[in-house]
């Protein structure tokens, strides 16, 4: 058809908004495809399915691959993989799952792009096994396959398996010689060097590494953005850094990474110095990432002043309803002291989610306003807004700077019971505090004797401490020489007792 080899540059722009204008006013796509494309033509719906799927429209692709089934027409091999595409992103399995019936059907189980796609639909849902079982089916594997395996290895959190799966591509590799689309490209190693990242085990990113420089792949930007995060993950910021500088192209994903690495392991001024750098590059415009990254350096260090004008390109790039970038403005404005400019940031985000009530219910406990942050703490269960872990830290922390006893321990003995949440060694800190400035020095230490975690040198602390204010010198020891057991080289413990 002339339509599709004319104007095919201009598909996905053009003919899927279109499309996806005539279906949404007629919901009717046989008369819609009748009008302006051949019903009767596979080749077409194709490039219907295709254009959909790859614009993000998964719903109304696979409502046309439907369609297309419906006029009993055969799909041929390029019929299916943008279809099992849309069932990837819609984590919709019985799609998926029926694309997959209909693939042996008409003989395209064993196409190696069918398959490839298949096992990232697989991957994608969770259902590895079926993925892994797909794979291993495959008569003859290339790169594609063997990289939609890893990486769906990789995405399920099995970082060990990806790993292990690589070490198996390059013997097979190794033994039949292959080369073209079967040898190991550039693509292939970025859900390596992911599955690096998430190990702790020394020496593997290193080795990876010597890999993609011996293949020559070090100068291709999605590796070395995946590598320089890997070092970054594994501690190594020196390498990380020598990495980024030495890159000969950089992207807003290069920059985000240097910048959030620093602000993630604390060396604030050093993140605040790269984003200067950034923007006086000129080349590469920053996003909500990057300002997220920037205004978390601004809250760890204090910078009101540089947090401020972040706040001011947040708005200016219209970014405020941003979850992401909200929140870090929230956060930011909290620890520096400013709790109520925190509260108009929240108030002015549409969009909220656990975090985001999460760091105004802390802005307000740091501050000591227990009872501003127990009512944000009611609207976000009110709200439909499920709390977590670190919700509940913020939660009891409040109570024990304002000494609410009861609704602490309200909230702690509901953290299990009501949301299926296990206090952690945080909690119990946080209760030993409240129940020591209390008074309740005996409660305490049976609290923490009745502990289903080991309790650190936090908890024993807060203990040592309530003693010294109660002058409850037998407990007092107790305390003491459990901290000298984990921690004997603080002296400040000596000096508490």
């Amino acid at each position: 058809m002339k339509v599709f080899s004319t104007l095919a540059p201009f598909r996905s722009h053009y003919f899927g908004n279109l499309y996806r204008h005539h279906y949404s006013t007629n919901h009717n796509l046989t008369t819609w495809f009748n009008k302006y494309v051949d019903k009767t033509n596979v080749s077409s719906w194709n490039s219907v399915i295709a254009d959909l799927a790859r614009g993000g429209d998964s719903v109304e692709a696979l409502r046309a691959f439907s369609s297309m089934r419906k006029l009993s027409l055969r799909p041929d091999r390029s019929s299916f993989p943008c279809a099992i595409k849309s069932c990837s992103a819609l984590f919709d399995l019985h799609s998926g799952k029926q694309a997959h019936q209909q693939a042996l059907v008409f003989g395209f189980d064993s196409d190696i792009f069918v398959s490839s796609s298949l096992i990232d639909m697989y991957s994608k849902c969770g259902e590895l096994r079926d993925a892994r079982a797909l794979f291993d089916e495959i008569p003859r594997r290339n790169v594609v396959s063997w990289t939609s395996m890893i990486t769906g290895y990789v995405q399920n959190d099995d970082a060990h398996e990806a790993l292990t799966l690589f070490k198996k591509f390059l013997i097979e590799e190794s033994e039949n010689g292959k080369y073209g689309e079967d040898y190991i490209d550039s693509v292939a190693m970025i859900p390596v060097l992911s599955a690096c990242s998430r190990l702790s085990v020394k020496g593997i990113t290193e080795g990876v590494h010597g890999f993609v420089v011996k293949r020559g792949f070090e100068g291709d930007l999605g590796v070395g953005n995946t590598l320089m995060d890997a070092y970054a993950k594994g501690g190594e910021l020196g390498v990380s850094l020598k990495l980024f500088d030495g890159m000969a192209e950089k992207d807003t994903v290069s920059w985000n990474s240097i910048i959030g690495m620093f602000a993630q392991n604390g060396l604030f001024a050093e993140a605040l110095d790269v984003f200067n750098r950034m923007l006086r590059n000129g080349g590469v415009s920053h996003n909500a990432v990057t300002l997220s990254a920037v205004l978390l350096a601004c809250a760890n260090s204090g910078a009101l002043r540089i947090g401020t004008c972040i706040h001011d390109q947040v708005i200016k790039r219209g970014l405020e309803e941003n979850v992401f970038v909200g929140t870090s403005v929230v956060d930011m404005y909290s620890k520096c002291g400013r709790v109520e400019m925190a509260r108009n940031a929240f108030d002015c985000m549409k969009e909220k989610n656990v975090k985001s009530w999460t760091a105004m219910i802390a802005g307000y406990g740091m501050h000591g306003r227990a009872i501003e942050a127990l009512e944000v703490f009611y609207k976000m269960t009110t709200a439909g807004v499920k709390p977590n872990y670190v919700t509940f830290i913020s939660v009891l922390a409040a109570c024990s700077h304002a000494s609410l006893l009861g609704e602490g321990w309200h909230w702690f003995n509901s953290m299990n019971h009501e949301f299926g949440i296990e206090p952690g060694v945080e909690h119990y800190a946080c209760m030993v505090d409240l129940l020591g400035h209390a008074g309740h020095l005996n409660m305490a230490h049976d609290l923490i004797k009745g502990m289903k975690v080991r309790p650190d040198s936090v908890v024993w602390s807060s203990l040592l401490g309530a003693c010294r204010i109660h002058k409850n010198v037998e407990l007092g020891e107790v305390s003491a020489r459990k901290l000298f057991e984990l921690d004997p080289i603080n002296y400040g413990y000596h000096v508490l007792l």
